[in-house]
């Protein structure tokens, strides 16, 4: 098992409330494989630095847990396929 930390940038439509609720349904697979969902900081509403999708906002979300590679690679295309996520990115602490 390896420690992970994903940031993400979700659509402004989702509020800073329902934020923790969609990562935590994201990132269940982590559980459902034996690790574990260490934190979830929810940053709130932030302007980015250019338009992604016509959008200038999002919510970002930082989220820390330990899995295996294979549950990482899960998580992240169950993201490349949601149309909540403007972008992510996943690094191995």
């Amino acid at each position: 098992m390896r420690k992970y930390e994903m940031m993400l940038c979700l659509s402004p439509i989702i509020d800073s409330n329902k934020a923790d609720a969609f990562t935590e349904l994201v990132l269940e697979k982590v559980v459902q494989e034996g690790g574990k969902i260490e934190n979830i900081d929810v940053m709130g509403r932030r302007k980015l630095a250019y338009p992604i999708e016509k959008k200038t906002e999002a919510v970002y979300v930082v989220a820390t847990y330990t899995a295996t590679s294979e549950t990482s690679l899960e998580i992240e295309r169950r993201l490349k396929l949601n149309d909540e996520v403007l972008r992510f990115l996943t690094i191995r602490k």
